[in-house]
């Protein structure tokens, strides 16, 4: 997905969630929430890999936020000025 000057959010609510993803261009912000237990931020097939959620591009920023239990979120980016933050909230 290659976007400029969007927002992206996703909410699951759950156990055992599994989210990935890439997003490519400026000056986006993609949020990321996720509730309940066993949550996980991986990537590849299995997720067995460490990408996350991959940003590629300038100006970006990424919150990931983890409501529960068994928390794990990989991020990676590329490019100038992105920022990302992930906060874990023990049960």
């Amino acid at each position: 997905l290659s976007l400029h000057n969007s927002i992206f959010d996703l909410l699951q609510e759950g156990s055992d969630l599994r989210s990935s993803g890439s997003i490519g261009g400026n000056d986006n912000t993609v949020n990321i929430h996720q509730a309940g237990s066993g949550h996980r931020i991986t990537g590849g097939q299995g997720g067995y890999d460490a990408a996350g959620f991959t940003i590629e591009g300038n100006g970006n920023s990424l919150e990931i936020s983890q409501f529960g239990a068994d928390h794990s979120a990989v991020s990676n980016q590329f490019g100038d000025g992105n920022s990302a933050t992930i906060s874990q909230y023990g049960s």
